[in-house]
């Protein structure tokens, strides 16, 4: 007599064991294939910014991504927000001023947080050469989740370029609140100016081929 619950935990057991072993097999494949790893090259690379009518960049201080192949697979870039720069105003005293108004305590307060960051945490790639990037931003202490289209160009020389079309980013989300039309306050706003909440972003982006492992 034919014991059918021995055959099925064996039929069972078999099948657990084929799927592993196929599972192996594909992350083997995956893994096999090597990864290469770029590095930033901060003298060239900026963030760019706009807000109401004014424009400038940011430096940054370091960075990396990791290519599988042909394909963008990773990246996390570190910003220096003590280097931010208007390009809008022609006259130096003004355009100083500027700077360190977004660098006080009431926007960037860039000597308690000298440093932003983005790191992925998802790519697609939408056509050859082409991403759609989404990642945490932290800027102030606080973290906010970024989204951009992105075009990735692998020069002859090894350099990758990475370009990324405009981006909005709600600043209040990062607890910059002042001249906030959603958020008034007659105490620090008397004159009650408004700034747009959001800041419209883009990366240009050279990265250098730095080798095995991490840069």
């Amino acid at each position: 007599m034919f014991d059918y619950s021995y055959i099925m935990k064996t039929l069972f057991s078999t099948s657990i064991t084929i799927i592993f072993v196929l599972l192996t097999v594909q992350n083997n494949v995956l893994f096999s294939q090597e990864k290469h790893y770029y590095s930033l090259d901060t003298a060239q690379s900026r963030l760019f910014w706009k807000c109401d009518k004014h424009n400038g960049y940011i430096k940054y201080k370091s960075g990396h991504i990791e290519m599988l192949k042909d394909t963008l697979y990773s990246g996390e870039i570190v910003a220096d927000m003590n280097s931010i720069k208007d390009l809008d105003i022609d006259y130096d005293l003004m355009q100083q001023t500027l700077e360190n108004i977004l660098k006080s305590s009431e926007f960037f307060e860039t000597k308690k947080y000298p440093e932003a960051f983005f790191v992925t945490d998802r790519i697609d790639r939408t056509a050859p050469g082409k991403y759609h990037i989404s990642g945490d931003m932290t800027v102030r202490g606080g973290d906010v989740c970024a989204s951009f289209d992105a075009v990735l160009k692998d020069e002859e020389s090894g350099i990758i370029h990475i370009r990324s079309e405009k981006f909005r980013v709600d600043r209040t989300k990062f607890g910059i609140l002042i001249y906030s039309k959603r958020f008034p306050s007659e105490e620090k706003n008397p004159q009650k100016f408004e700034v747009p909440d959001d800041m419209i972003l883009s990366v240009d982006l050279y990265f250098n081929k730095s080798g095995k492992g991490l840069p």
